[in-house]
């Protein structure tokens, strides 16, 4: 099963643009991953968030995102507020210049996207 791509968009080439999209270079599909269990009776632990004054738990509705200005001194912000300050994201990609990198490391290819055709080329910009 091919990575779900985390961008899709344009490659212009000049006069052509291609439809494209970026998905990791690498993938976890063989990486071992590990659940946390209750070693007396077998079942899975599940992770909540609670206050960290009182201890309690806090249902997904009373959960809000906050900057940290001073010590114990927070900005709230709202989902609306978040999606406001949110920067614009182009989806179009212009080749510049081309670095042909030979015999790289696979280590360095960790954070690397790649990029795959997800349509047909168009001459229209």
């Amino acid at each position: 099963m091919a990575p779900r791509p985390f961008w899709t968009g344009y490659l212009k080439l000049s006069l052509v643009t291609c439809p494209v999209a970026l998905t990791p270079a690498t993938s976890d599909a063989e990486r071992v991953r590990f659940h946390t269990l209750n070693r007396k009776t077998g079942n899975r632990v599940v992770s909540r968030y609670v206050d960290s004054a009182t201890g309690q738990p806090v249902d997904d509705a009373s959960q809000v995102k906050g900057y940290a200005r001073d010590e114990g001194s927070f900005v709230l912000l709202e989902e609306d507020e978040l999606q406001a300050v949110q920067l614009e994201s182009a989806r179009a990609i212009d080749i510049e210049r081309h670095d042909n990198r030979v015999g790289r490391d696979r280590a360095d290819l960790k954070n690397e996207q790649a990029k795959r055709p997800v349509g047909r080329p168009s001459t229209k910009s």
